[in-house]
């Protein structure tokens, strides 16, 4: 007879997955994720009693250890890439040849696709057994304990027979997307789903920017963070990132499915998500017309959108079109977006945190006028490895949120990294889960160039009296490194080589003393804590002696903070921490206890920024991913607080209906101001 315990345990998680299930799948949640989270904390403290932990547990998302690297494991059947379609005219050659067999007229069903991670979950008895990369078709990485922690991955496929509820997130033409099949179909002892894993556009923008304001190189293109954030040794970084999962098809569809837009219902059936833009068209025309919609939303849709795949309805139709090479499927792809330029020079840059960004410098294309950037980084193709850009390639480049955005318009080869740290000839280190190699030194002249130029820039100390020109000077002449050695720099140093601007920058340097811990975190330059990381790390610590005595373990319990950023937490406080911290005291520096600096009052909370600005929507946006909060791009369910603007009277139709909060620029300007901390 099961004991009080087992019950209550086997209730928790029976709710926990239908709520998971209502809030990460259908996004439609039915409780608060702060009480989803209680009952998750319940059933860890049960099931530490000494239950056992059946493998489909909600508790079996919680990351596992950090691994030292990959297995490959094969896939049952081959993953091949498909045939390319890039313009109308292919598009109706490709129809004339389905004609061919199918005869009269076809069916298709085009779905948007996504960049991100393409992966192959295998189940077994309905419970998922791995995870795997596509990797080259035949085999890829194992990356099961990773996939795992995304919490729109169903651990266990809905029973044969029970009923759905059938539920579409979006309206697509005017019709609802593939429903659910009810009852549940039965699903093969083994079942191989084919899946992608993406990010929303504002989550990409949003880690891309903690990452520069880190000092580390951002990722730029979606796929290249997204396989950063699935592709790594600790999965733990996998479960802190806002992931979600699309099925794609499966290997085997369920007894009277037999037709693609039946199987993607199937798929919903047992839990997952399908892509959001999916049309079922029949003709051509119909899928001209999905075409153009595509083209139409894709900017300013929530997740970013590349190109499209285009099947043919009927699943037997690949068989009977095999003697002809006509395919099931194809991908639509469109032309390259941004300004037509070559790069004119590749070199690598030396971070403040020590990683080598490939940089390009570019010039126009001689056939066009238009201007372009004069530099860009050069994005991360995958999880491991850059973007290759040759001296002479042909490029597109366009504007980005966080830096110029630059796309190949040929293939090439990988970019190497240098033998050898370009700034101090030291020697260089890379992880099997990173694309960037970094250059260790401390005192590397490339290092401590870009972190005085970050402090005395906008989001430094602002200081108006030291110039770029100076800062090389600065560290050649008096040694200048760090915050503490600008604190304590004699202005009459400074007159030496800035005749007139000692006074004013001892004036800039007395205001600056008085400074929040948050600050003082920030302007250390720990490895990986960006602004928004400081501010969380006060938010918990408060003072100066409560951070000397943090534990190592505690560093990964602060709320909100990724794990890069508490690994490098953790460094600092065993190797500088007490050592900096007497510094910047002798130099006259004084620490506001972190709880009356109100460092992150959005710590946690779901934001949409919606209208126009004086401060510009971009700038309120970026105010509010420091300060701790979480920015979404449209209003719901799960929506703390809205910010209007100018212009934002849907946004603020739907904060009525879902009883948001909302707040103006004036009281969000005041905001931002008694929070800044200078």
């Amino acid at each position: 007879m099961a004991s009080r315990a087992e019950e209550r345990a086997g209730e928790l998680r029976a709710q926990i997955a239908d709520h998971e299930h209502r809030t990460f799948v259908l996004e439609h949640p039915a409780i608060d994720p702060r009480a989803l989270t209680h009952l998750v904390d319940e059933l860890r403290r049960l099931e530490a009693e000494g239950l056992e932990v059946p493998v489909d547990s909600p508790t079996k998302r919680d990351p596992t250890a950090a691994r030292t690297g990959f297995e490959r494991a094969s896939h049952r059947r081959f993953w091949a890439s498909l045939p390319v379609v890039q313009s109308v005219a292919e598009l109706k050659a490709f129809h004339a040849r389905v004609l061919s067999v199918e005869g009269g007229d076809a069916t298709y069903v085009a779905s948007a696709t996504m960049p991100g991670v393409e992966v192959v979950l295998t189940y077994e008895r309905g419970l998922l057994a791995r995870a795997v990369l596509k990797g080259d078709g035949h085999e890829g990485d194992d990356v099961t304990d990773n996939v795992r922690t995304i919490p729109s991955v169903p651990l266990r496929l809905r029973p044969p027979g029970t009923i759905t509820e059938s539920r579409a997130t979006k309206l697509i033409k005017q019709a609802l997307g593939p429903a659910t099949l009810s009852p549940v179909p039965p699903f093969p002892e083994t079942l191989e789903v084919h899946a992608v894993v993406a990010m929303r556009a504002t989550d990409l923008t949003a880690l891309d920017r903690r990452r520069v304001d880190a000092g580390d190189p951002p990722y730029i293109l979606p796929r290249g963070a997204v396989l950063g954030s699935v592709r790594r040794l600790d999965p733990a970084v996998t479960a802190n990132r806002p992931l979600k999962l699309f099925a794609l098809g499966a290997d085997e569809p369920p007894p009277g499915v037999d037709t693609s837009w039946q199987l993607l219902g199937a798929l919903k059936s047992w839990g997952f998500s399908v892509l959001p833009v999916t049309w079922r068209c029949k003709g051509l025309q119909e899928v001209l017309d999905f075409v153009a919609a595509l083209q139409q939303i894709a900017p300013k849709f929530e997740f970013p959108l590349e190109a499209a795949v285009l099947q043919i309805n009927k699943l037997g139709f690949g068989v009977r079109a095999a003697e002809r090479d006509v395919p099931q499927k194809v991908r639509l792809v469109f032309p390259t977006p941004g300004r037509p330029a070559l790069a004119a020079k590749v070199y690598h840059a030396v971070g403040r945190g020590g990683a080598l960004l490939p940089v390009v410098q570019i010039q126009r294309a001689p056939e066009h006028k238009l201007p372009v950037p004069e530099r860009a980084p050069i994005p991360t193709e995958t999880g491991d490895s850059i973007l290759g850009v040759k001296v002479g390639a042909r490029l597109r480049v366009r504007p980005g949120s966080v830096a110029p955005i630059v796309n190949l318009e040929d293939e090439d080869a990988e970019t190497a990294p240098p033998p050898k740290c370009p700034a101090c000839g030291g020697a260089l280190e890379i992880e099997i889960d990173v694309p960037f190699t970094e250059c260790s030194n401390a005192i590397c002249p490339g290092r401590v160039r870009a972190r005085l130029l970050h402090l005395i820039g906008p989001r430094g100390l602002r200081l108006k009296s030291v110039s770029l020109r100076l800062v090389e000077r600065l560290q050649a002449e008096f040694s200048i490194k760090d915050v503490a050695d600008l604190f304590a720099l004699d202005p009459t140093q400074l007159d030496h080589i800035a005749p007139g601007e000692g006074a004013r920058f001892e004036d800039e340097i007395a205001r600056a003393r008085k400074m929040p811990m948050w600050r003082f975190l920030y302007l250390l330059g720990i490895p990986h804590v960006s602004e928004h990381a400081a501010r969380l790390i006060a938010h918990r610590v408060c003072d100066v002696r409560r951070l000397e005595t943090l534990e190592p373990a505690d560093c990964s319990r602060i709320d909100g903070l990724e794990p890069d950023a508490a690994a490098g937490l953790r460094s600092w406080l065993a190797s500088s921490a007490r050592a900096d911290i007497v510094r910047l005291k002798e130099a006259g520096v004084e620490l506001v206890d972190g709880a009356r600096s109100f460092p992150a009052p959005f710590l946690g909370q779901r934001v949409v920024v919606a209208g126009d600005f004086d401060l510009g929507a971009v700038h309120v946006v970026d105010e509010i991913e420091r300060r701790g909060g979480i920015v979404q791009s449209t209003v719901g369910r799960r929506t703390d607080l809205l910010i209007a603007g100018k212009k934002a009277a849907r946004e603020f139709d739907q904060a009525a209906m879902y009883g948001v909060p909302v707040v103006y620029e004036d009281s969000i300007r005041a905001l931002f101001a008694d929070t800044d901390g200078r």
